[in-house]
């Protein structure tokens, strides 16, 4: 499937192709096998599911992160920190996780 959609982002059919939930061992057997290196990595990333590791291998490899479930299905509220930091800067704790 990816070998197809890099023949469509070469015809210019694409503007970006990127990959969804690869961890470094999968983008590791991954990115030998194809042409262009996909653009992001869309994953889980929150205020308690960070992934330091994944996160800098995706940079260092030039793949931009997307994260999902960053504001914990609301849940990011009810972290302490994230609230005292929503308070501090007079913003909701949504937006201190999206930041």
């Amino acid at each position: 499937m990816y070998k197809g959609l890099e023949e469509a982002y070469k015809q210019g059919k694409l503007k970006a192709i990127g990959v969804s939930n690869f961890m470094i061992e999968q983008l590791e057997q991954f990115l030998p096998q194809v042409n262009i290196v996909p653009q992001m990595n869309q994953f889980e990333l929150n205020p308690l599911l960070r992934r330091p590791e994944l996160v800098k291998y995706c940079f260092d490899k030039n793949i931009q992160v997307t994260s999902y479930q960053t504001i914990m299905k609301g849940k990011v509220g009810e972290i302490a920190e994230i609230q005292d930091l929503a308070k501090k800067y007079s913003v909701t704790p949504s937006q201190v996780a999206l930041r």
